[in-house]
């Protein structure tokens, strides 16, 4: 029975929901039940403390030190930078992976976290050196270099320049592969009929609704930004999601709107609320855009990460799907290009027809296939040359490299 692994982290970035994506998919392709799919949090597994807390630390840390952020992202993504931290780590935290690997079986190697990419992709080359070791990007454009390891034997990207990013970092264009961004598998069967989808949430029918995503920890300036909407004169209703910020909830739940106006917390029917909406307004995380992609819906970027995030803000305003928003006076005035008294306008049309053009809602079934497709090929030599790596860049491993290397 083929094992497949999934490496990732709850270190933002959506790579949980990728990773559930992509095994919702496996088990959906797999009609005669033959495969195994494990999901393992690779931090939490091989950090030392306290960096295996790293995950809850993640989202505060960037909320009150985004410039930082920016700026190591931009410090780190010269390759020979990326090449020395990568030994560091491998010395550092190589015998905890290499232990996380002997502890789940596994016939392929999925890695959807950018740490999680060249240290146990070389480790796998070392202990089973015949099998695939697959790549799934989950930035949608200015993906860093830690994401590419000229090794793997696949990596799957969501765009264009993700594309030109991969071979630039060394990966053999022969191996990018463009599939998009996986997500749940719900955005494949969208219900059709709006109206019915916004009387379930107790909102007219007559109205164009704005749903408002705050992520699963509210998004800061929700309620300015609402207030913005209810201000702005035009015939709509809203739909506010305050994630699991339960102040923040109860105070929007509170507040008397001049429109129709639905608060919620976390949700897990995010796929039937977006399809009953006809603009997204959220921040820069790759998950939510490419899910309002799918929706084929307009969308407003608030905030983003630097670095990480610009090109996601580039690709979505540069296509025609949306604006960056980030202040409640520019969500109101981009509204009116949207919306009038009547509606929608022309531009509200273009805004959804380029957003079809982008969606991939069935990137997680094309990535599933061929992992299983993969998977299934009996073991064969692979064309990366470790050598090449062993010759200097990595003899920070020192002392350990004896451990790494004891075969299994």
């Amino acid at each position: 029975m083929p094992r497949i692994l999934i490496l990732m982290s709850d270190t933002g970035g959506g790579h949980r929901a990728a990773a559930n994506a992509l095994s919702q998919a496996i088990q959906r392709l797999d009609h005669e039940h033959r495969f195994t799919v494990d999901t393992v949090d690779f931090i939490t597994e091989t950090a030392f403390p306290p960096f295996h807390h790293f995950g809850k630390l993640y989202r505060p840390s960037i909320d009150h030190a985004a410039w930082f952020y920016g700026l190591a992202f931009k410090v780190t993504s010269p390759l020979p930078v990326k090449s020395a931290l990568n030994a560091v780590v491998a010395s550092i935290a190589g015998p905890k992976m290499l232990q996380m690997l002997r502890r789940h079986p596994f016939d392929l190697i999925v890695s959807v976290h950018p740490l999680a990419t060249s240290v146990p992709g070389r480790l796998l080359r070392q202990l089973r050196p015949n099998l695939p070791f697959v790549t799934v990007v989950t930035d949608l454009a200015t993906a860093h270099p830690f994401w590419f390891w000229r090794g793997a034997t696949r990596t799957f990207v969501a765009s264009d320049e993700a594309q030109r990013r991969a071979v630039a970092a060394g990966v053999p264009a022969e191996r990018v592969e463009r599939s998009g961004l996986p997500i749940d598998l719900r955005f494949l069967s969208l219900p059709t009929d709006k109206a019915q989808m916004k009387r379930e949430y107790g909102l007219p029918i007559d109205r164009p609704m704005v749903l408002l995503v705050g992520g699963g920890e509210g998004m800061g300036g929700l309620d300015k930004l609402a207030g913005a909407i209810a201000d702005s004169g035009l015939p709509l209703s809203q739909m506010v999601i305050a994630g699991r910020n339960e102040r923040l909830r109860r105070k929007l739940t509170e507040r008397q709107w001049k429109i129709p106006t639905v608060v919620t917390g976390f949700v897990r029917d995010m796929p039937r609320r977006m399809a009953a909406a006809d603009l997204l307004i959220t921040k820069a995380g790759p998950g939510t855009l490419a899910e309002g992609l799918a929706t084929r819906l307009p969308i407003f970027i608030t905030s983003f990460i630097p670095g990480q995030e610009e090109g996601n803000v580039r690709w979505i305003t540069e296509s025609g799907v949306g604006r960056l928003t980030p202040s409640p006076d520019e969500v109101s005035i981009a509204l009116r290009g949207l919306f009038n008294e009547h509606g929608p306008t022309i531009l509200h049309q273009r805004a959804c027809d380029a957003a079809a053009t982008l969606a991939a809602p069935r990137a997680a079934l094309d990535i599933a296939a061929r992992l299983i497709e993969m998977a299934d090929l009996p073991p064969a030599t692979t064309n990366f040359d470790s050598s090449r790596e062993k010759r200097g860049r990595w003899r920070v491993w020192g002392n350990r490299r004896k451990q790494i290397d004891r075969p299994p």
